[in-house]
């Protein structure tokens, strides 16, 4: 049936509750289009929803067209009408494996899902200008920008702006409009899992676009403003030193209170010596990151690893620097190497140093695709952004989506990282894109 059929079905009885739902993107979103497929992506994972066969659609033209190229492999689409349908389900299916490989279901997704109660709904994803026009000529799967930074914002610029209604104002502002078609369900708790999952995946693009910038990029210091307050200041010193650490600490951090099913923070508590957080540091990095993500390569995992590995010595004596760790002769004491490109030293971590290590890692979407370390790399939850779930039926923007990720394959491909504090008195872990089994090793 289509949707006036289903709306005859679903008398919009219930005070409040309403059917329609529309969210402003930021400004700093570039790409609707991607963000809005993996939405769907995480969504589906939750075993709860699954993409419609476009039914009562035939009639109509290609939700979505190629208006032109461009020259850096991205693309200009014209949007005409929705593709994004989905139809919800209390009771879960079998995880389809082929579009998402494992669960994205998080805590809240599962306790939302109680509070639905029994029902089946349809939900239409519209994306429209701010004043209700249609979407003409916006970017997708295009290069970052150079100067793509989320550092500074505040957490609602990092979030969908929820409207009643269409604003009704620039139509330079690209909303999404979401329309729920229900029978008996909590129609409120419906349009919060929802809400949840835009903002999940719009943390998951900005996440990957501030990867790719910082790798292709390099520093963004000299666009930063002056440091207002200590924390700014540490953050520009951080930048300089590992371009893009700053901004993905700052995205994982934001995305805590979300949850978010690919974002994980363990911490753990015991004072130990300085001159110990050095050796603790590489011991943990070798046996419980590397040590188990490349097994096979046995001691070599952590020398592979180590080209995407960058780690910053702060402590209270000495300005913070980057350092490369390794073992003395006897494997009892790491040694510490200066990296500032001046001459080679070793540096010594003593009781007034209170030193901290963090060490970023990052295995970034569009390189290392030659390295046979990585080639079979089984450790992310989600290892690209899909397009079609090879069950329900394809229209013409899927087999347009699809051509496009064909021809540029690399816009598609999810990122691995994980950042790593340790000091005398805490180990602080942020982890992105990690299967569950992997957090909990």
């Amino acid at each position: 049936k289509d949707f006036d059929e289903w709306d005859s079905l679903s008398p919009d009885h219930r005070q409040g509750d309403q059917r329609d739902k529309y969210y402003e993107f930021p400004e700093i979103v570039d790409d609707p289009t991607m963000v809005l497929l993996m939405f769907r992506q995480n969504l589906c994972g939750s075993t709860f929803f699954h993409r419609l066969n476009d039914i009562g659609y035939e009639r109509l033209s290609p939700s979505v067209t190629e208006h032109s190229r461009l020259a850096n492999g991205g693309s200009i689409l014209s949007w005409n009408k929705h593709d994004f349908t989905l139809y919800y389900n209390n009771a879960p299916t079998k995880l389809n494996q082929a579009f998402q490989g494992v669960s994205t279901l998080t805590k809240k997704g599962a306790e939302l899902s109680r509070k639905i109660g029994n029902g089946i709904a349809m939900i239409e994803i519209l994306l429209v200008r701010a004043d209700g026009s249609p979407v003409d000529e916006i970017k997708f799967a295009h290069p970052a920008d150079k100067t793509f930074d989320t550092l500074g914002l505040e957490n609602a610029l990092l979030r969908f702006r929820k409207l009643d209604a269409f604003p009704q104002e620039s139509s330079e502002k690209i909303c999404v409009r979401i329309r729920v078609t229900d029978t008996a369900l909590s129609r409120m708790y419906l349009h919060e899992w929802i809400e949840l999952t835009l903002n999940q995946a719009l943390t998951t693009w900005m996440i990957e676009r501030g990867i790719e910038r910082s790798s292709k990029s390099g520093s963004i210091v000299s666009n930063l403003p002056p440091p207002a307050t200590e924390e700014d200041k540490r953050n520009r010193v951080y930048e300089g030193l590992c371009a893009g650490l700053p901004s993905l600490q700052n995205m994982l951090e934001n995305a805590e209170e979300l949850p978010h099913p690919a974002i994980s923070k363990i911490t753990n508590h015991g004072v130990m010596r300085s001159s110990t957080v050095a050796s603790k540091t590489l011991s943990m990095l070798e046996t419980c990151f590397f040590g188990t993500m490349f097994k096979d390569l046995g001691g070599e995992g952590f020398k592979r690893a180590s080209h995407n590995l960058k780690i910053i010595r702060f402590s209270r004596s000495t300005p913070p620097e980057l350092v490369k760790l390794s073992w003395d002769q006897s494997r009892k004491r790491a040694l510490v190497h200066s990296t500032d490109g001046g001459p080679a030293r070793l540096i010594y971590d003593s009781p007034i140093d209170c030193p901290e290590y963090i060490c970023f890692f990052q295995l970034e979407h569009f390189s290392n695709s030659d390295d046979p370390a990585y080639q079979h790399f089984q450790f992310q939850l989600s290892k690209e952004v899909m397009v079609h779930d090879g069950v329900s039926d394809r229209s013409a923007t899927i087999e347009l989506l699809e051509s496009l990720k064909k021809q540029n394959t690399v816009a598609f491909r999810r990122s691995f990282a994980f950042v790593f504090s340790v000091k005398r008195n805490r180990r602080l872990l942020y982890t992105y894109n990690w299967i569950p089994s992997l957090v909990k090793g």
